[in-house]
């Protein structure tokens, strides 16, 4: 199974006598070597465009990702403003980046840590990125961090009879079901978690059968409620780790 998350790439700001905070930075961010980075973002960040929520005002933005033996994670720089004085405030927390990491998740019953991390170095199109922050004319180096998820490794993926995959099972769930089979609505977000009966057939009997479970007192699941394990399933939020 693999572990996927959006994390945010935050800029504090400390410590500044002066009234304005960054005007521009780049940053440079790699993950453990079975932890890949697979996008990244500035979408609903402060290095948005203005037109979008963020601050940027024209400017410049380049944000990609970098392949290549030891060159492997993500880069972004950023100049909000070429004619414009814009800056970030001048104390604070801004988000400046999102990224989106996938690894595998280890062993059952095995917990590891992944980690990202600032790294100078990695190159794009064009030469290597350093993480420099730009404030007044200078070139500040930042103090980083590193972002650590721990996981735990497990086979169970995904919610029993929950079709709408919100981590509740209920009346929407067989709704979902009914609307996937007769009328063209979404798939299931796991077709093996809604066999309910187990006979090894998705249809209306799944349906009524969740159903009398839910209201009548009728059965369990024939594959267990809650998380199971379903392995042809993408792992689900609730069931995660």
């Amino acid at each position: 199974m693999t572990f996927s998350q959006t994390i945010d790439c935050i800029l504090a700001i400390t410590e500044n006598p002066t009234e304005a905070g960054a005007q521009g930075w780049s940053i440079s961010l790699a993950g453990d070597s079975d932890l890949e980075i697979v996008g990244i973002s500035v979408d609903g960040t402060a290095a948005a465009d203005e037109d979008e929520g963020g601050l940027r005002r024209g400017g410049f933005e380049k944000s990609e990702l970098t392949e290549g033996e030891g060159n492997a994670g993500a880069i972004s720089a950023l100049i909000l403003s070429f004619t414009e004085f814009v800056a970030l405030p001048a104390s604070g927390t801004a988000t400046i980046a999102k990224v989106d990491i996938r690894c595998p998740f280890p062993e059952v019953d095995v917990t590891e840590t992944k980690i990202v991390r600032y790294v100078d170095g990695l190159r794009g199109v064009g030469q290597p990125v350093d993480n420099v922050i730009t404030h007044q004319n200078s070139g500040i180096l930042p103090r980083t961090t590193t972002y650590e998820v721990a996981l735990l490794g497990t086979d169970e993926n995904a919610v029993t009879y929950d079709c709408n995959v919100d981590g509740v099972v209920n009346i929407a769930d067989a709704v979902c079901l009914v609307d996937w089979l007769f009328i063209g609505g979404p798939a299931p977000g796991c077709r093996d978690a809604m066999e309910f009966n187990g006979d090894g057939r998705l249809n209306v009997a799944d349906c009524i059968s969740g159903l009398n479970y839910l209201f009548h007192g009728g059965p369990p699941p024939a594959s267990g409620a809650g998380c199971q394990s379903y392995p042809d399933c993408d792992l689900q939020d609730v069931c995660g780790v």
